[in-house]
């Protein structure tokens, strides 16, 4: 009975694909139209084919075809002894049943015919433009959707395997393409009647699931309704178990059902985010165990990023979760506690992918890096703009949320900024997905309002100004579609930046606008292709920070603290300097202050996120007043008197070395406790050492240096195992190639053998070629300075005390490398003339170390001693 009914099933379907044939030759020799198959609707009846032969095409019509009632399925009889009991309800109303309906739709895949019969044989489209936008889609967009979209290296191959995913691309891609105004309504008409033909199509594949993903992953006019649309059909599929079968099977086709579901909930927390909507997908297992699929073999190098952004919306919607929908109220105050959660949630997100993301991306370069720093400052703003949900118009912004409003306004200015910027980011704008230029509308409407409305005191208008207006010509400036994002939001843009300019601030100046007369709070950039939508088909641009389209101006005159603030001590040093551009692009959020004895240099590039201060900190008065001045998260003590100084001058050396730093610890821990300390050492701590030495290698410091920096070292030790501050104690080694001049530090030759040997200027050697030192790269000091900082203080165990990673090399060494950059004659520069005393404290520092807990921490090793050289060597010439 089995074989008979799959023979009959077989020969059904061979007729089915002959009568499509048939009636498309009709169609074109414009003869009429073949009478539908009896046994199609004899199947779908459950009964044989009736021989009525006064139906015809032309007499059915929709009316009649409802009487025959839903479809069932043809199948044996079943008894109850048959399966195990039913674990899902509607598996016994199916065996009762048999309605098509309420079973998941096959998988025709292996059921297509081979013909191509779509909008590009019809001739809608020319074969050459649909070729030009398939590459266009295949090489470069579907890079921004983790290369998910595009499974497929031929249109041809496409065209024959999904229509709809064919029609799906090419919209998207000429979406994106300027040549392609006058074919995207075509290609996106096509699509668009595609999907409503087949709403109610109950076999689906896995490329009509990844049509609606490249959809609303890009095409926001359709998003919203798509993505639910899809995500309930992909669960028809069991799109949500492949998780599973991926990594227990290592299957690949798995993998990619698994991955079209991780797409579909991040455009369902995106879409959410931007509404202000309930989601739709929960988190399951497949969500809550991203990692696990990362790990498994079938993983691709592009899932770190999939993966990443899965982690990251899970992150948004537990703070939609919190905060719920908008109900007009102030946010009560007990929410700042889960607001800092929720920060260093994304601190700790954002510090992992950027440490785990290569720098290049095949097509679109470094594209994905920055882009993790735009999904990090989105995340911002969407949670810090809650802390204006409820506030009247003539309300203040409550003190305790100060902090979260700057932080919402530091996030969207670097948005902004990063955009028209960075080059990198300039060139993705066309490419990256509708979220991400919804949630950069949502920056700039944010700072608009909040500079009308608070004037000054969080930004100044002017700033908001120049920015928007910045944003503006970049986005007219792009090469793309007329209906791309960014083109439809730039005239928006620039008519809002015109409020900032208004002279009365108690009203919005209305605006003309597509010959209407609309008030400017209400204008959404759009065109006629979109003039049958709803106002918020592409964003909500009040969303959920609640600031009224009236802005009222009556605030308190309150001075604003800024956060995530980082203090450094002794930044007019080298190791000071170095580490601030690192440091603050480590993170959006950073904002550096910075002293010496006198004030220290501050990079232009930076200026605005840099506070220059000169401090005597040998003063008890000036330490409280610096720390007092700034709620700091961190603090970097590298302020000290070199080790040559030191040895000169035994009372200068404890009052700098010693005293001044407890002074610091000493109002840390008093004003701010449990603050993190990250205290620059040194290896002089040591004595001579004939073996490997570690972290518990006994301290025999053979000058007054060491013995100053081990005695601070005491009490950042005992100040964190007390909890008074958050201690980090890292040992440096001799860092190799400092630039500027010579300093006092008695490992200052090391550098100067080096430096201005390649510069052309005499030097002296102090100390024999054969002495051998613990050295380490300026590059890789300052990447572990930074990292030290972000490591969670029960890894450090007992002791916060970290030999930094670096290299065994003999002075020889360095002067070979020295010839293998600069040649002979720069060595020949280098002047031997021993220096006694300077070789006495050198002598005494132990040449071999254990880097194994330093590594252990996440920390990194150095390279070889060349590059170094060679790296300073590139330094110079920029410099000149």
């Amino acid at each position: 009975m089995d074989e008979k009914s799959q023979f009959s099933e077989s020969v059904i379907q061979d007729l089915e694909q002959m009568h499509s044939a048939l009636r498309q030759v009709m169609t074109k020799l414009s003869l009429p139209e073949l009478p539908p198959l009896q046994s199609i609707n004899s199947r779908e009846e459950g009964s044989p084919p009736k021989d009525d032969h006064g139906n015809t095409s032309h007499n059915l019509s929709v009316s009649h075809e409802e009487f025959r009632g839903p479809s069932c399925d043809n199948s044996p009889k079943a008894t109850p002894e048959d399966e195990g009991l039913p674990y899902v309800p509607i598996h016994s109303l199916y065996t009762l049943t048999k309605l098509s309906a309420l079973r998941s739709p096959d998988n025709p895949e292996a059921q297509k015919g081979n013909a191509i019969n779509d909008f590009i044989a019809r001739g809608a489209l020319s074969l050459a433009d649909a070729e030009s936008l398939f590459s266009l889609y295949r090489d470069r967009l579907d890079r921004y959707m983790y290369g998910i979209g595009c499974r497929y290296m031929t249109l041809e191959e496409l065209r024959r395997k999904s229509p709809i995913l064919s029609a799906a691309t090419l919209t998207v891609a000429a979406l994106h393409d300027p040549k392609a105004d006058n074919i995207y309504g075509i290609c996106s008409g096509e699509f668009r009647r595609l999907m409503e033909k087949s709403m109610f199509e109950r076999r689906i594949d896995r490329d009509y699931l990844r049509a609606m993903c490249v959809a609303s992953y890009w095409l926001s006019d359709l998003s919203w309704m798509l993505s639910g649309y899809a995500i309930r059909r992909a669960a028809e599929c069991n799109l949500h178990n492949s998780y599973n079968q991926a990594i227990k099977e290592q299957s690949q086709e798995a993998a990619d059902c698994a991955r079209l579901w991780y797409i579909l909930y991040i455009c369902d927390q995106h879409l959410a985010t931007l509404y202000g909507r309930p989601s739709i997908v929960q988190e399951d297992s497949s969500i809550q165990g991203w990692e696990q699929f990362l790990k498994s073999p079938v993983a691709t190098e592009e899932d770190k990023r999939l993966t990443g952004q899965v982690m990251l919306v899970s992150i948004l919607r537990n703070i939609r979760e919190l905060f719920g929908t908008d109900k007009g109220e102030p946010i009560p105050r007990v929410y700042l506690n889960h607001i800092l959660q929720f920060r260093r949630q994304l601190d700790e997100w954002y510090t992992r992918w950027m440490g785990e993301l290569p720098e290049q991306w095949t097509q679109i370069g470094s594209f994905p890096r920055k882009g993790t720093i735009l999904h990090y400052n989105f995340a911002q703003i969407h949670l810090y703009s809650h802390i204006f949900r409820g506030l009247s118009n003539d309300a203040p912004i409550p003190h305790y949320f100060l902090d979260c409003a700057m932080q919402a306004v530091n996030a969207a200015t670097a948005i902004i900024d990063l955009i028209i910027t960075d080059p990198d980011v300039a060139v993705g704008i066309v490419g990256m997905p509708s979220y991400m230029l919804s949630m950069t509308a949502f920056a700039c409407m944010f700072l608009i309002k909040v500079a009308v409305k608070y004037g000054s005191d969080l930004i100044e208008r002017q700033r908001v100004h120049d920015l928007t207006t910045n944003l503006v010509r970049q986005f007219r400036s792009l090469k793309a579609g007329k209906w791309h994002l960014a083109n439809l939001m730039a005239g928006g843009l620039e008519r809002m930046t015109a409020t900032l300019a208004t002279p009365d601030l108690g009203q919005v100046q209305p605006a003309v606008y597509n010959n209407a007369v609309e008030h400017v709070d209400m204008v959404m950039p759009g065109n006629q292709v979109y003039t049958d939508m709803d106002g918020d088909t592409f964003f909500d641009y009040d969303m959920s920070f609640g600031l009224s389209p009236v802005f009222s101006l009556v605030i308190p005159n309150t001075k604003m603290a800024n956060t995530q603030h980082i203090l450094i001590t002794g930044a007019g040093g080298f190791i000071g300097q170095e580490i601030i551009a690192p440091l603050l692009n480590s993170s959006p959020s950073i904002h550096l202050t910075i002293t010496d004895i006198s004030e220290p240099p501050v990079p232009a590039q930076h200026a605005q996120r840099i506070t220059s201060l000169a401090a005597d900190l040998t003063n008890p008065s000036v330490v409280e007043n610096l720390i007092t001045s700034q709620h700091f998260q961190a603090v970097y003590l590298f302020h000290g008197l070199m080790s040559g100084g030191s040895e000169a001058n035994l009372d200068l050396g404890l009052k700098v070395n010693v005293d001044s730093v407890r002074y610091v610890l000493d109002a840390l821990r008093n004003k701010l406790p449990g603050v993190k300390v990250v205290f620059s050492s040194s290896c002089a701590v040591y004595g001579p050492e004939e073996g490997y030495v570690t972290e518990k290698t006994l301290p025999q410091p053979r000058s007054s240096y060491g013995a100053e920096k081990l005695i601070a070292e005491l009490l950042v030790n005992d100040f964190s195992r007390r909890g008074l501050i958050d201690g980090r104690i890292v040992r440096l080694p001799t860092v190799v190639v400092r630039p500027g001049k010579p300093s006092a530090a008695a490992s200052s030759f090391a550098s100067g053998i080096v430096r201005e040997s390649l510069q052309g200027i005499p030097n002296v050697l102090p100390v024999p070629k054969d002495i051998s030192m613990w050295i380490c790269s300026p590059a890789t000091v300052i990447k572990n300075l930074i990292k030290i900082k972000d490591i969670p203080a029960e890894k450090f165990g007992e002791s916060r005390i970290v030999n930094l990673p670096g290299i065994t090399v003999s002075v020889q060494d360095i002067l070979d490398a020295v010839e293998k950059v600069g040649g002979k004659e720069a060595v020949g520069y280098v002047k031997e003339e021993q220096d006694e005393a300077l070789y006495k404290i050198v002598k005494s520092w132990p040449p071999w170390f254990d880097a194994s807990r330093a590594k252990g921490l996440g920390l990194d090793g150095d390279g070889e001693l060349v590059d170094a050289v060679k790296a300073f060597q590139e330094r110079l010439k920029s410099s000149r």
